[in-house]
């Protein structure tokens, strides 16, 4: 019977699984496709980059699965009678649940390794290879009527050249971290607009980009915003820096810490009587989503034994219906436990007590029949 029960399971688990990261993934992938594009990196690196993503997505994506595998596998098991059956042979209801419950024990341990230990060291390497394929990969690949983001400038070209290192139709806006042609009577919030017929770039290294315009107009506006002044140039040369920071800052973004490193510093704050609320919040959050995947197998066994309805469409449908409430709940607890309103301990826990609430009253429902 349990080897039945998980044939059943498996497909529909793997489909959900397959589908809720591929979702998430396709992001990820137009922003490691444009890395190939526009800055010529290596393939080879974008691949780390995309394996370092994976853990965190599966943190979040293998309880979606379980449950809406759950919905679809024992609602196409109870609309086909088969859990009538087995409980016309004397079999209780919670039997036939024991081998996918015991399985959504199995992955809760797993992701609370992942989300410990795992998702913080992967995170920490994605953002380590991105920061060098950023700031300190030497080339630019130019396109034209694509934005070009450099800095704190936006470089726009109507066509490109690369043999001559030619550039015409050039477009340059400066935002105001650093636009150095500006006066005290001009805008600080506007950006100062470069246009250019033509132009070339003459340097292309690991620190910067060297363009040289030609015959080309500044703009930038006034205060009110009510004027335009504008400066024409034969020749003007601009520096755009590419390594905006030389290394990453040596502290780990809060995402990027372990386990054993969060309780650290949170010892460390409450020690020097500092709040830690939003630290000691994501902990407990780790641990929360982890454990959501058995909450959702739980619900997910109750729910499609209660629908009698298997279909993947009303599978989908009431999976994402239950993880949209499930997220609001988990938002509302986040921020009540970063206000300190509830202990930072159990408020991200609250989604995983509602949730395990529902299924615990389904399955008190289901088990009279």
């Amino acid at each position: 019977m349990h080897k039945y029960i998980l044939k059943e399971f498996l497909p529909p688990f793997l489909l959900a699984l397959s589908l809720f990261t591929f979702i998430l993934l396709i992001d990820k992938i137009f922003g490691l496709i444009n890395l190939i594009l526009t800055r010529g990196i290596n393939p080879v690196i974008v691949a780390k980059l995309f394996a370092w993503s994976l853990p965190f997505l599966f943190s979040l994506t293998i309880p979606i699965g379980m449950l809406v595998g759950c919905i679809i596998a024992f609602g196409r098991l109870s609309q086909a009678n088969e859990i009538t059956a087995l409980k016309a042979g004397g079999i209780q209801i919670g039997q036939p649940m024991i081998a996918v419950f015991i399985l959504g024990v199995g992955l809760s341990i797993l992701l609370t390794y992942f989300n410990y230990t795992l998702v913080p060291f992967s995170q920490h390497a994605f953002q380590s290879i991105y920061h060098k394929v950023i700031y300190q990969s030497p080339r630019i690949k130019f396109q034209e009527r694509t934005f070009l983001e450099i800095e704190n400038s936006r470089l726009f070209v109507t066509s490109v050249d690369n043999k001559n290192h030619l550039l015409k139709g050039i477009i340059i806006y400066e935002f105001p971290a650093r636009a150095g042609f500006r006066s005290a009577q001009q805008s600080p919030d506007s950006p100062l607009i470069i246009t250019a017929p033509e132009g070339k770039w003459q340097s292309v290294s690991a620190t910067g980009l060297t363009l040289k315009l030609s015959n080309g107009t500044i703009y930038a506006a006034d205060k009110s915003l009510a004027k335009t002044s504008a400066l024409s140039f034969e020749n003007y040369t601009i520096n755009l820096n590419l390594t905006k920071e030389n290394s990453r800052p040596a502290q780990r973004s809060v995402r990027e810490m372990s386990g054993h490193q969060l309780r650290a510093e949170i010892k460390n704050l409450k020690n020097k009587r500092i709040p830690a609320h939003s630290l000691s919040v994501e902990y407990s959050l780790r641990g929360a989503l982890a454990w959501a995947c058995l909450c959702f197998t739980f619900l997910g066994m109750c729910v499609g034994t209660k629908s009698r309805r298997g279909t993947k469409s009303v599978g989908f449908g009431l999976g994402l219906i239950l993880i949209f409430f499930y997220y609001l709940l988990l938002i509302s607890g986040i921020t009540l436990g970063e206000k300190g309103t509830v202990p930072a301990s159990v408020s991200p826990w609250l989604g995983n007590l509602v949730i395990l609430g529902i299924a615990g009253f389904l399955f008190s429902k289901i088990s009279k029949y």
